[in-house]
């Protein structure tokens, strides 16, 4: 009967937390990729002559709590007839304890005044470095391919259908991405790819991805 009470209370004080943790309206689009040994995080801001004081984009390595402010935004602002796009590096520096962690999971959020946040983004180096990382996923107009890729070398990309058959041929990559879009595909269905370096001097990366159509 004790562990049902204190998950009811573990409960509720979640439901309170999210609660008092409002979604702000004015931010969306909130998303972050693994660029080199640093995460690019990019976000909107909704049109229209809404301004806030020192928006700030947060940090943690847990999902819900231990968030600390690594950039401050002064006077964010939409333009009166379009979104305005923003977006900052979170780099790893030597001797700094918010660094990211490039074994882990890292979580972005955007706090603006007076108490309200965005959703939670996920930076995931764990799933580049040695993996790669689809996003979004699944892919429904174009979404981004990350692997590893340090040294900046010269890879080369296939892309398969589920029988093997070679769909796409793409070479002279030496960034640590490629795109893929859905109106490559004529159907929803599951693909393959290989990612490999010219030089052989590495191991093929090979993975999937999911076309759906929107």
């Amino acid at each position: 009967m004790f562990k049902g009470f204190l998950s009811y209370l573990t409960l509720c004080f979640y439901l309170l937390l999210t609660q008092a943790q409002a979604q702000n309206p004015y931010i969306s689009n909130l998303y972050g990729v693994v660029s080199q040994n640093s995460a690019h995080l990019y976000w909107t801001v909704a049109k229209g002559p809404y301004t806030s004081n020192d928006t700030e984009l947060q940090w943690s390595l847990d999902s819900l709590a231990g968030y600390q402010t690594i950039y401050t935004n002064s006077y964010p602002c939409g333009n009166p007839n379009s979104d305005e796009s923003y977006d900052h590096i979170h780099p790893t520096t030597a001797g700094l304890l918010t660094n990211p962690d490039l074994n882990k999971k890292n979580y972005y959020r955007i706090y603006m005044p007076p108490a309200s946040y965005s959703q939670v983004a996920v930076v995931d180096f764990a799933a580049v470095n040695g993996g790669y990382k689809v996003y979004p996923s699944p892919v429904e107009a174009q979404s981004r391919v990350e692997f590893s890729n340090p040294d900046g070398k010269e890879f080369i990309v296939d892309i398969t259908d589920p029988r093997g058959f070679l769909l796409y041929h793409f070479e002279n990559i030496s960034s640590n991405y490629f795109y893929v879009n859905a109106d490559w595909f004529d159907k929803l269905n599951l693909y393959f790819f290989r990612v490999y370096p010219v030089d052989g001097s590495a191991k093929p990366i090979r993975g999937k991805f999911l076309i759906i159509k929107s």
